[in-house]
């Protein structure tokens, strides 16, 4: 019977064809089909994610690092701690130290620009977001743009305390930059090691947990900044909003309008 059944369905898709008429295909159709999900978007970024030795090498020698921080330079870490909470305010500008040892400070900048740049670069990897900028792993460019632009922040902030007559607010201010980044350097190597080493939880999650962290802390800085200058005399508000605008607001939108172009295309 079940011969007969294949046999039947052969000479009634052999009449078909030989009439013109295509027989209905039994092939399973996909809802996705024809739709939004199409694997020539789906090409990864080039990302250290591809040489999982040098990740694996950078993050076990910066752990190796923070542990010797913590052991050795105590006072320096909690130097660093103790003025992320006391910053702001005209009582707290006046009695501030943010003078920490230049070995803690400058191993917590490198922390602070790998960790950065390994933290965006998974991201970019998690949600395969492709930047084609050079032939290179994203990282590296990360890196280096944001080393460029955090100094070139600095710079700008200095010479306009230098040219409005209101140095020390601005010397305050870019110290208070610098310390922000002291303090991503401590608490983003903890989510970089989870991001790409722990089995137990979702890239996605630590990835939108970590943008979260960043953002509030983006936000926080920018209320440090409001603060410092609602607190100095001579300091017009309509210049610090300018400022803000031009350099603190714009060039992160830039960014996520950037990374949106990329989801979209």
């Amino acid at each position: 019977m079940q011969n007969e059944l294949i046999r039947t369905d052969t000479l009634v898709d052999s009449f078909l064809i030989k009439e013109g008429v295509q027989p209905i295909s039994t092939a399973p159709h996909s809802l996705f089909t024809d739709h939004l999900l199409n694997s020539s978007n789906l090409e990864l970024p080039n990302t250290l994610e591809q040489n999982y030795w040098l990740v694996t090498v950078l993050i076990l020698l910066m752990s190796a690092l923070f542990v010797w921080l913590f052991v050795f330079k105590p006072r320096d870490v909690q130097q660093v701690l103790n003025n992320f909470f006391t910053l702001g305010g005209s009582s707290s500008i006046s009695r501030m130290e943010i003078n920490v040892d230049n070995t803690t400070s400058g191993l917590l900048y490198v922390f602070f620009i790998l960790n950065f740049s390994l933290f965006i670069g998974k991201g970019l990897h998690t949600f395969a977001i492709n930047i084609d900028v050079v032939p290179v792993p994203v990282e590296m460019v990360i890196g280096i743009i944001t080393l460029v632009t955090y100094l070139t922040k600095i710079a700008v902030v200095k010479i306009s305390g230098y040219l409005f007559q209101v140095q020390f607010a601005t010397d305050f201010y870019a110290k208070t930059i610098f310390n922000f980044q002291l303090i991503l350097g401590l608490v983003l190597l903890p989510i970089v090691i989870i991001a790409y080493f722990a089995v137990d939880f979702s890239p996605k999650v630590v990835v939108y947990l970590g943008a979260i962290f960043l953002t509030l802390m983006f936000l926080f800085r920018i209320l440090r900044g409001l603060s410092i200058g609602a607190n100095t005399p001579n300091v017009s508000l309509y210049y610090l909003f300018i400022y803000l605008c031009a350099l603190e607001i714009i060039p992160i939108l830039i960014i996520v309008k950037l990374i949106a172009l990329s989801l979209s295309s």
